[in-house]
């Protein structure tokens, strides 16, 4: 096997650096984030965009808002009237724990199965590759470029994200799955079957790949693998549907005829200061009363 090349590129979702104060959010041009589409009931919200600010608050302000209907019963019963079910307020809480990885399962194969799974995966990838190379290079070469870009046959555990890689391409090829390839649907399926009819790729090969695959993935010892690429662009995804979740139910509340007392307990206003002493920190880090509705596109 060839010496470790560079390992393929994956994408995730970028989140714009910088950061911007709470004081200062409303009159300063922050950069924004393109909200992918979330789980219902929030697709109404996918083509919104929030700021950095927003996101990065998300998380602690939706735990607020949650404990605060947990704590006050009668500020649940506001919001029930106005269509809040035990069904959202389940989904605030899983979206966080998801997000803090608070279920994750924590079991491991034993140590044979996964050295086991390595080693077969670590033999799959290097020849068959090249098998999948020479089938498709002229006869498909558009669909050549697709599937190899930075993808190279690897080492060891490297091997687990190389051959992920390549199932993941070889399905948005079969299955024309990826919108921007529609033009290219027709010749990427066929570049799909091409690689069933050289017998590199079966229905049992599939199976065993993937079962070797969730063998290997499923050990502590190939997380800082799979997690750095897959598991962060999880988060991102996370992180935007509750600043989705929250942007809703937040914009409910205030339309629910709550007490300020109440919009305060729910961290959706302040308390007001005396005018005759200096606000504190405290008056001044609280969001203002309209900071978490998304940020209006441009026309």
């Amino acid at each position: 096997m060839a010496a470790p090349r560079k390992k393929s590129a994956q994408s995730t979702v970028s989140v714009p650096s910088g950061d911007v104060s709470s004081d200062a959010a409303s009159s300063v041009s922050v950069p924004a984030v393109a909200v992918p589409p979330a789980a219902a009931p929030s697709a109404a919200l996918s083509s919104t965009l929030f700021s950095r600010h927003q996101l990065e608050k998300a998380p602690e302000r939706a735990f607020r808002f949650l404990m605060a209907l947990g704590r006050y019963p009668v500020i649940m019963r506001h919001l029930e009237d106005v269509g809040y079910s035990p069904k959202d307020h389940q989904e605030g809480w899983e979206l966080l724990h998801q997000l803090s990885a608070y279920n994750q399962p924590k079991a491991a194969p034993n140590t044979a199965s996964y050295k086991e799974a390595i080693a077969s995966l670590d033999r799959w990838d290097e020849p068959n590759f090249r098998r999948a190379s020479a089938a498709l290079q002229y006869r498909y070469p558009e669909q050549h470029a697709f599937l190899f870009h930075d993808l190279k046959a690897e080492q060891g555990e490297r091997a687990v994200l190389s051959i992920q890689t390549f199932l993941d391409r070889v399905e948005a090829l079969e299955n024309a799955s990826r919108p921007e390839r529609k033009a290219s649907a027709k010749q990427d399926k066929e570049a799909a079957q091409l690689l069933y009819q050289r017998k590199i790729l079966s229905p049992e090969i599939l199976q065993q790949l993937r079962a070797w695959l969730h063998t290997a993935k499923s050990s502590p010892q190939t997380a800082h693998l799979v997690d750095a690429e897959t598991l962060q662009a999880k988060q991102d995804q996370w992180l935007v549907q509750i600043a989705q979740w929250f942007a809703e139910w937040s914009q409910t509340a205030r339309a629910a005829n709550l007490r300020r007392t109440q919009l305060i307990s729910l961290g959706l206003a302040t308390r007001r200061s005396n005018k005759a002493t200096p606000p504190t920190d405290q008056d001044s880090d609280e969001d203002t009363d309209d900071n978490d509705s998304p940020i209006p596109q441009p026309n």
